[in-house]
């Protein structure tokens, strides 16, 4: 067989597996009702619909004039004003509701499924960027099916995945530098540093889902800055 096309066979197998993935992931949001067993789910649908349909984040509730601050569902929180506002982080609210503005809403419920399939591609390849493909297809596969990782994909508005598939897109941006391969072309030569900023949007973004991390965030980027120090301009 032609490596060309061992290749092309290689990349359909990849792309059938994570889609198999996606569809499992899915399972739930196709064919059980659209209810959430978790108040923050909850909020962050309804916080997304309203971003998408409104541009907005919040609600506002005339009984809380009367009862301030009293009368709101669960991981909701009430301004002195009497407006309902999103009790948790507004990263997911915003994304997915940036997402359904063009996708529609229809789509929010797949949206979890789709970055925790897609995320395990990316992080295979980055896998074998350091250690081969073997070893990539093999931390692909064990990610895909990790059962910590199946149960928070098959939960279509927690930000857990949405926050470690960010953080995985900025380490593949950086380490891979897909887009700055075109550097190498004259036209092309200001992509150079374009897959860095982009690791950096999308860590920004990763702690803006969940700011509470930026503590062992910022550890381990001191950690590589020591590492790297030699290389930094």
């Amino acid at each position: 067989m032609k490596p060309k096309t061992a290749r092309y066979i290689f990349i359909a197998g990849a792309v059938l597996i994570v889609s198999a993935f996606f569809f499992l992931y899915a399972w739930l949001a196709v064919f059980a009702p659209l209810r959430f067993n978790s108040p923050d789910e909850s909020a962050n649908y309804h916080f997304t619909r309203l971003f998408a349909e409104r541009g907005e984040l919040w609600i506002f509730e005339p009984l809380d004039l009367f009862a301030p601050g009293m009368i709101h569902p669960r991981s909701v929180s009430v301004t002195a004003e009497g407006f309902q506002v999103p009790g948790g982080f507004l990263g997911l609210p915003v994304i997915y509701g940036t997402i359904a503005k063009a996708a529609g809403p229809a789509a929010v419920p797949f949206l979890t499924a789709f970055f925790a399939a897609a995320a395990a591609a990316l992080f295979g390849l980055l896998a074998a960027r350091f250690f081969g493909r073997r070893t990539g297809v093999f931390a692909a596969l064990l990610l895909l099916s990790q059962p910590v990782w199946w149960y928070e994909a098959s939960r279509p508005l927690m930000p857990n995945v949405l926050f470690c598939v960010l953080v995985i897109a900025a380490a593949w941006l950086y380490w891979t530098a897909p887009l700055g391969r075109g550097a190498a072309i004259k036209k092309l030569a200001r992509l150079k540093h374009t897959d860095a900023a982009l690791a950096g949007v999308a860590l920004g973004l990763a702690l803006a889902v969940r700011p509470a991390e930026i503590c062992w965030i910022a550890l381990a980027i001191a950690v590589l800055a020591a590492f790297h120090f030699r290389k930094l301009s």
